[in-house]
């Protein structure tokens, strides 16, 4: 398993300097990502304790404390109680492990479109590819419009996120002349309450 996640790491250019956003305690999440196998916790914890909260291809997702985030995924759509979200996109889009038709397993919250999506069975499944090359960022991810948000701003921060003015449920538009740099948490909060409203 170490080793598929360092030959992960290498090609994707993990940022080791990452500020760390929040110290936390791994353990609290340990029940949950064992729900399949220890092996799914190993992962996080691999990369947690290697590496802590940081980013990879210079950011196209970062690794976060679920506790940061747990409240604020609730107010999209079928996001469960249990949802423990472990990575965030430059977008502002989710990766969580939850539970789905009951099952454990890898969904995809895409916060603009407030759809939540079946993505896979197992954490490792994130770290079996390379991050360019591989169609599943495109099929899955919304890569096209996460590689552009990351072309227009590369160095945006772990507190940011690249995100349409006005927001796509507001009748905007993903293309580079609308994109911003907005602070996440806030813009999080707004999206769900826009979601809600229709």
């Amino acid at each position: 398993m170490e080793n598929v996640l360092s030959r992960f790491i290498e090609r994707n250019v993990v940022d080791i300097n990452s500020t760390l956003i929040k110290p936390f305690n791994m353990e609290a999440y340990k029940v949950k990502l064992s729900k399949n196998s220890l092996e799914d916790y190993r992962v996080v914890e691999f990369i947690w304790n290697q590496y802590g909260l940081c980013s990879f291809k210079k950011g196209l997702f970062w690794t976060i404390n679920p506790e940061d985030y747990q409240k604020l995924v609730l107010g999209f759509n079928n996001v469960t109680n249990d949802a423990l979200p472990i990575i965030r996109t430059v977008t502002g889009s989710f990766i969580i492990w939850d539970q789905y038709d009951d099952e454990w397993v890898l969904m995809y919250l895409d916060i603009h479109n407030n759809s939540y999506e079946f993505y896979g069975d197992k954490i490792s499944d994130l770290f079996n590819y390379d991050l360019v090359s591989d169609p599943v960022w495109m099929d899955d991810l919304n890569g096209e419009r996460e590689f552009m948000a990351l072309k227009c701003f590369p160095d945006y921060r772990s507190d940011e996120c690249i995100v349409p003015i006005p927001a796509l449920v507001a009748g905007g538009l993903f293309i580079p002349e609308k994109l911003h740099k907005v602070k996440y948490f806030e813009h999080l909060i707004l999206l769900a309450e826009l979601h809600d409203k229709i």
